[in-house]
């Protein structure tokens, strides 16, 4: 038969883990971003480091993959301009930049639109080859989310070797892009105006 004590300290154990899980699953949102800083209205949050110092260190990597999701029939062209920033930028600056729509319009992921990184392809893929490229180890992932008007601030989260941002409108996305661009690449301030004169020009602005 246990003893007392053996009891004690099993319904303590069991407390404290308790306590743990507890704390875990009811963790204030704002307090698993214990870095954060504000840049043209754009909340950058992280839980490693501060996020500028994340984003340049990211700049070193050679592989990106910019993913946007797609639920049934949306319209993707107001994320457009945002996807050419970020593959133009990136492969000015000898990037290799996978483009990637991630199909959840049968409520899981159905299949994806990819240009293997080459900027004249556009090819439909299953959901495992999606997989596949979801799954790399190495390359730095950028994941663009549906805009939700519930958010105070668009923001830009940065965990490992992932980037995600959150616009609030979807006019907040070009915006994020080219900010979180310039975090990254310190000397792409010329290549922007570039970009955005380009995006001007086919826009007939």
């Amino acid at each position: 038969m246990a003893s007392r004590l053996e009891i004690l300290v099993v319904v303590a154990v069991f407390i404290v883990a308790l306590a743990a899980v507890s704390f875990a699953l009811f963790q204030n949102p704002a307090e698993k971003c214990a870095f954060e800083a504000v840049e043209d209205g754009i909340k950058f949050c992280s839980s490693e480091k501060e996020p500028s110092a994340l984003l340049k260190g990211l700049a070193d990597s050679n592989e990106f993959v910019v993913a946007i999701y797609q639920s049934q029939g949306e319209d993707l062209s107001f994320a457009a301009n945002t996807m050419v920033s970020f593959q133009s930028l990136l492969s000015a600056n000898r990037k290799s930049t996978t483009l990637l729509v991630l199909d959840y319009s049968g409520g899981g992921l159905s299949k994806c639109q990819t240009n293997y990184g080459l900027v004249q392809v556009n090819k439909e893929i299953s959901a495992a080859e999606c997989g596949k490229i979801l799954d790399r180890n190495e390359s730095v992932f950028i994941f663009i989310e549906n805009p939700d008007n519930s958010l105070e601030q668009p923001e830009v989260a940065v965990e490992g070797l992932k980037i995600t941002l959150k616009p609030r409108l979807a006019s907040d996305m070009q915006g994020m892009a080219l900010v979180s661009l310039k975090a990254m690449f310190a000397d792409s301030e010329e290549t922007i105006k570039k970009i955005n004169e380009m995006l001007k020009t086919i826009k007939g602005v």
